[in-house]
Protein backbone atom coordinates (compact mmCIF):
# COMPACT_ATOMS: atom_id res chain seq x y z
CA UNK A 1 0.00 0.00 0.00
CA UNK A 2 2.56 2.82 0.92
CA UNK A 3 5.69 3.17 -1.36
CA UNK A 4 7.76 5.75 0.30
CA UNK A 5 8.26 8.25 2.67
CA UNK A 6 10.53 11.56 2.07
CA UNK A 7 11.83 14.15 4.04
CA UNK A 8 13.29 17.16 2.16
CA UNK A 9 14.32 20.48 2.91
CA UNK A 10 12.68 23.72 1.30
CA UNK A 11 15.34 23.19 -1.50
CA UNK A 12 13.62 20.00 -2.64
CA UNK A 13 16.91 17.72 -1.46
CA UNK A 14 15.44 14.27 -0.23
CA UNK A 15 17.85 13.98 3.26
CA UNK A 16 16.12 10.45 4.14
CA UNK A 17 13.87 7.89 2.30
CA UNK A 18 12.27 5.41 3.44
CA UNK A 19 11.18 2.51 1.17
CA UNK A 20 8.11 0.27 2.03
CA UNK A 21 8.53 -1.69 -1.26
CA UNK A 22 11.52 -3.00 -2.95
CA UNK A 23 13.76 0.43 -3.91
CA UNK A 24 13.97 0.80 -7.62
CA UNK A 25 15.08 3.46 -9.65
CA UNK A 26 11.77 4.53 -11.06
CA UNK A 27 10.67 4.84 -7.23
CA UNK A 28 13.91 7.08 -6.52
CA UNK A 29 12.66 8.85 -9.14
CA UNK A 30 9.11 9.08 -8.81
CA UNK A 31 10.05 10.11 -5.08
CA UNK A 32 12.20 13.44 -6.10
CA UNK A 33 8.89 14.18 -8.99
CA UNK A 34 6.88 14.28 -6.00
CA UNK A 35 8.65 16.22 -3.56
CA UNK A 36 9.03 18.96 -5.87
CA UNK A 37 5.36 18.69 -6.72
CA UNK A 38 4.97 19.16 -2.99
CA UNK A 39 7.01 22.02 -2.91
CA UNK A 40 5.98 24.00 -5.55
CA UNK A 41 2.21 23.82 -4.81
CA UNK A 42 3.05 25.94 -1.88
CA UNK A 43 0.91 24.96 0.26
CA UNK A 44 1.39 23.71 4.24
CA UNK A 45 -0.05 20.54 3.37
CA UNK A 46 -1.82 18.68 0.73
CA UNK A 47 -2.58 15.84 -1.52
CA UNK A 48 -1.21 15.19 -5.18
CA UNK A 49 -2.85 12.46 -6.98
CA UNK A 50 -1.04 10.73 -10.51
CA UNK A 51 -1.54 7.84 -12.42
CA UNK A 52 1.10 5.98 -10.56
CA UNK A 53 1.46 7.66 -7.01
CA UNK A 54 -1.01 9.26 -4.13
CA UNK A 55 1.33 11.73 -2.09
CA UNK A 56 -0.16 13.55 1.09
CA UNK A 57 2.26 15.79 2.10
CA UNK A 58 3.02 18.54 4.90
CA UNK A 59 5.37 20.84 5.38
CA UNK A 60 7.22 21.13 9.38
CA UNK A 61 9.20 23.91 9.87
CA UNK A 62 12.40 23.52 7.27
CA UNK A 63 11.31 20.08 6.55
CA UNK A 64 8.75 18.72 4.19
CA UNK A 65 7.53 15.31 5.04
CA UNK A 66 5.97 13.06 2.45
CA UNK A 67 4.49 9.66 2.61
CA UNK A 68 3.56 8.00 -1.12
CA UNK A 69 1.42 5.19 -1.53
CA UNK A 70 -0.37 3.41 -4.41
CA UNK A 71 -2.57 4.70 -6.70
CA UNK A 72 -5.48 2.97 -5.14
CA UNK A 73 -4.52 3.47 -1.91
CA UNK A 74 -6.89 5.41 0.29
CA UNK A 75 -5.80 8.80 1.07
CA UNK A 76 -7.03 9.05 4.58
CA UNK A 77 -5.00 6.03 5.91
CA UNK A 78 -1.64 7.93 4.11
CA UNK A 79 -2.62 11.01 5.74
CA UNK A 80 -3.37 9.24 9.25
CA UNK A 81 0.12 8.10 9.01
CA UNK A 82 1.66 11.36 7.81
CA UNK A 83 0.03 13.12 10.76
CA UNK A 84 1.02 10.36 13.19
CA UNK A 85 4.75 10.38 11.75
CA UNK A 86 4.57 14.60 11.81
CA UNK A 87 3.62 14.66 15.15
CA UNK A 88 6.62 11.91 16.17
CA UNK A 89 8.67 13.98 14.68
CA UNK A 90 7.84 18.08 16.45
CA UNK A 91 5.93 16.59 19.14
CA UNK A 92 8.27 13.54 20.97
CA UNK A 93 11.83 14.66 19.07
CA UNK A 94 11.42 18.63 20.26
CA UNK A 95 14.92 18.98 21.78
CA UNK A 96 16.72 17.85 19.11
CA UNK A 97 16.77 20.40 15.78
CA UNK A 98 15.25 19.06 12.15
CA UNK A 99 18.28 18.58 10.82
CA UNK A 100 19.76 16.43 13.98
CA UNK A 101 16.81 14.67 13.61
CA UNK A 102 17.08 13.83 9.72
CA UNK A 103 20.64 12.20 10.51
CA UNK A 104 19.46 10.14 12.56
CA UNK A 105 18.16 7.84 9.89
CA UNK A 106 18.37 4.25 11.58
CA UNK A 107 16.51 5.24 13.69
CA UNK A 108 13.73 7.15 11.54
CA UNK A 109 13.73 4.10 10.00
CA UNK A 110 12.92 1.51 12.81
CA UNK A 111 10.03 4.09 13.64
CA UNK A 112 8.37 3.98 10.64
CA UNK A 113 9.33 0.19 9.85
CA UNK A 114 7.30 -0.20 13.93
CA UNK A 115 5.05 2.13 12.28
CA UNK A 116 3.35 0.23 9.14
CA UNK A 117 3.32 -3.95 9.39
CA UNK A 118 2.20 -4.45 6.06
CA UNK A 119 -0.78 -2.57 5.67
CA UNK A 120 -1.42 -1.85 9.19
CA UNK A 121 -0.78 1.46 11.04
CA UNK A 122 0.75 1.70 14.50
CA UNK A 123 -0.65 5.31 15.70
CA UNK A 124 -0.46 4.33 19.67
CA UNK A 125 3.08 6.28 20.55
CA UNK A 126 3.55 3.75 23.17
CA UNK A 127 4.11 0.66 20.81
CA UNK A 128 6.84 2.63 18.89
CA UNK A 129 9.72 1.06 20.68
CA UNK A 130 12.38 3.10 18.82
CA UNK A 131 11.08 6.05 19.83
CA UNK A 132 11.58 5.41 23.09
CA UNK A 133 15.09 4.43 22.40
CA UNK A 134 15.50 7.77 20.36
CA UNK A 135 14.41 9.94 23.44
CA UNK A 136 17.18 7.75 25.32
CA UNK A 137 19.68 9.56 23.00
CA UNK A 138 18.19 13.39 23.45
CA UNK A 139 21.30 14.38 25.67
CA UNK A 140 24.24 12.87 23.28
CA UNK A 141 25.49 14.81 20.28
CA UNK A 142 25.70 13.32 17.18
Amino acid sequence: MFRFCAISNLNGEVKFSHYFESALCAVTNLEREIVQECLNTGDKQGVIKRSDCVAVFKREGILCVVIGAVPSANVNIASDLLHCFTFILTHHLRNKTEMQTVHNKEVIHNILTQMVHGSVLETRISHIPALHDFQMLSGSEY
